[in-house]
């Protein structure tokens, strides 16, 4: 599993990696997204560098999929229910 806000520079290195991919992507209102990272980026260290970041560089552009396989959406303005996730993922690697 790998967990980032992918970039275009990433991209040779994501398709690289051996095996089949599913990539989960996680959707939330932007207005959650923000307030969620506001607080995580609080209580970071800052060699991650949040108080630097721009508006535009953290919510101008809208993600994309990767286009690396099979693309898996989940609602993560809530609890999300990982016993329903792995049931789906299992679903999808299975075709």
């Amino acid at each position: 599993m790998l967990d980032s806000t992918w970039f275009d520079y990433a991209l040779p290195a994501a398709r690289a990696l051996p095996g089949r991919l599913v990539e989960v992507r996680c959707i939330l209102p932007r207005d959650m997204a923000k307030a969620r990272y506001q607080a995580r980026a609080s209580r970071r260290h800052a060699g991650h560098l949040d108080a630097m970041r721009s508006d535009q560089e953290l919510w101008g552009e809208s993600p994309r999929s990767l286009g690396l396989g099979p693309v898996v959406q989940v609602d993560t303005s809530g609890e999300v229910d990982m016993r329903q996730l792995i049931a789906r993922l299992d679903r999808v690697l299975a075709t």
